[in-house]
Parts: structure tokens; C-alpha cells; sequence
């Protein structure tokens, strides 16, 4: 079995698979967690890498700052406005991240 990394080796942002974030959405816990984890773990790298390039900071810095991104993701619930009719996934994660980043700067300064 493949992971995520060995399918996307270069840390793009991988196609969405729109049955997953469906499943993350499901009223069941046990299947939205596991939903959950598999998008966590299938974006994890291309964010941290997007991070890394373009904040031009370290390996240990992005991944701080994409475990804050995560966290405020899930606190905001942000699946609730996702689904196919409104575009790629992976464009919705990189508008949030850009946002993320942008308060990360302000805060900041």
C-alpha cells in the first residue's frame, strides 16, 4: 500500500478526494476522525512545504506553524462550507493557508 508521501513525492497538493471530505463531514465520530486524519495526512507535506517556501523559514518552524494552521482549521470547523459545487479542495487549503499566514505576519508585527 502506498502512502500519501510516495504518491506525491515532490509535496504538491494532491487531487481531491471528494468521498473523504464527505465522510469528514458524516455525523458518525468514528468516521468523521478517520475522514479527518486521512486529509491531515494527505496535506500535511505540501503545507508544510508551502510554509517553508514561502515564509523562508526552517523545517521545525513550518511544522509549528502547520500544526497551528491544523489546529485552528479543526477549531473552525472547516469543512462546513467545503464541497465540490464550490472548487478544488486544494485551492480552499491554500487560500486558507495564505490567510493563516498573512494574520501569523500581522501578529507578528
Amino acid at each position: 500500500m502506498s502512502t500519501p508521501e510516495a504518491s506525491n513525492p515532490k509535496g504538491y497538493f494532491p487531487a481531491t478526494l471528494w468521498t473523504v471530505i464527505i465522510r469528514a463531514k458524516s455525523e458518525d465520530d468514528g468516521t468523521r476522525m478517520t475522514a479527518l486524519e486521512q486529509i491531515l495526512t494527505r496535506y500535511h507535506r505540501p503545507v508544510v512545504r508551502h510554509i517553508q517556501t514561502s515564509q523562508r523559514c526552517s523545517p521545525e518552524q513550518a511544522e509549528d506553524l502547520c500544526q497551528e494552521f491544523w489546529a485552528q482549521c479543526l477549531r473552525l470547523d472547516f469543512l462546513k462550507q467545503v464541497g465540490p459545487e464550490n472548487g478544488r479542495f486544494r485551492t480552499f487549503i491554500k487560500t486558507c493557508l495564505g490567510n493563516f499566514l498573512r494574520d501569523q505576519h500581522i501578529r507578528a508585527t
